[in-house]
């Protein structure tokens, strides 16, 4: 009966032992994790999830091991997390997500495999930046193609109503621009507040930008720096209503519309401002419709240019 109750104890023992052995190798190997994670080792998160790592953990920032390894662009380390249970869309204390940081170091094989395994393109920060945003401010070109390839729209936009290309074009990221613009980007997406990418790259004496904007035919507000209108325009007479000859007129027909890079109105683009009398309208648009221009330039490069022309009439 002693030795039974000797034998009892020792394995009580065993267990309460074996217990407190467990939860001091689980922490262990969190903390790893985290460590193997950052530092680009697959194969030991392999052998750590076998021994009941947590695939999920997170220091004390909520930055995840998926997270980490998404910064440092480490496929296997992903892989092994992914299919051990990790979140993709976890969120560190930021909000961001392993998708955002791989965006915003330029890790484009690491979105890809994320998109791949399921992360949700869709997560934005509390200012309404989605990782396709994060990557064009931060001039990753690949990682942003990365991203549209994997089904974020190109022009998707902040409540403010800017736009990646509008945030590549600010922070002077020619690669960007133009990979945004290859993949479908509007060159004359405007924000809220009627904000351009040229603007954008005008304003920020990104001139570089401004050419390849310049050449996908992006439209640029005359007076702006570093642009040069279009000059010499040679327009038909206005055909005014016989009618409006007997009425006493004093004003300006003010017409706004854009030269292409050829020299020539846009005629889609003609519209009018203001008129002191209706019947002078259609016969405004209709002669600037008809204009040509010698082109105008930035940096010597041809660019569609905005104008707004006015007409003195009576007086």
């Amino acid at each position: 009966m002693h030795r039974m109750r000797q034998r009892s104890l020792a394995f009580l023992f065993m267990l309460v032992l074996g217990s407190v052995f467990s939860t001091g190798l689980s922490a262990q190997s969190d903390e790893d994790i985290l460590e193997a994670a950052a530092n680009g080792n697959g194969g030991v998160i392999s052998t750590l999830l076998a021994l009941g790592a947590n695939a999920n953990v997170a220091d004390s920032a909520g930055v995840t091991a998926v997270m980490y390894g998404a910064q440092g662009g480490f496929l296997d380390v992903i892989t092994a997390l992914l299919e051990g249970g990790a979140d993709v869309n976890a969120v560190d204390g930021d909000g961001w997500t392993a998708l955002h940081w791989g965006a915003y170091l330029g890790q484009a094989e690491a979105v890809t495999m994320l998109l791949e395994h399921g992360a949700d393109g869709t997560v934005t920060l509390s200012n309404g930046v989605t990782a396709l945003m994060i990557a064009a401010i931060s001039g990753h070109a690949a990682a942003a193609e990365a991203l549209v390839n994997g089904g974020l729209p190109v022009d998707g936009t902040m409540p403010d109503g800017s736009s990646a290309l509008l945030l590549a074009a600010g922070g002077g990221h020619a690669e960007v621009v133009q990979k945004l613009i290859e993949l479908g980007a509007n060159p004359n997406h405007k924000s809220n507040n009627g904000a351009s990418a040229v603007t954008s790259a005008l304003s920020n004496e990104h001139l570089e930008v401004a050419m390849v904007l310049a050449s996908a035919g992006a439209e640029f507000v005359s007076g702006l720096p570093s642009v040069e209108n279009p000059s010499n325009p040679s327009c038909p007479n206005p055909a005014w209503p016989d009618s409006l000859w007997e009425v006493e007129l004093e004003g300006q027909v003010i017409v706004e519309f854009v030269v292409g890079i050829d020299g020539e109105t846009e005629d889609s683009t003609v519209t009018l401002v203001s008129s002191p009398h209706s019947g002078l309208d259609n016969a405004a648009v209709e002669m600037f419709r008809g204009c040509g221009f010698t082109p105008g330039t930035v940096n010597g490069t041809p660019a569609r240019v905005r104008l707004r022309q006015g007409l003195a009439v009576g007086g």
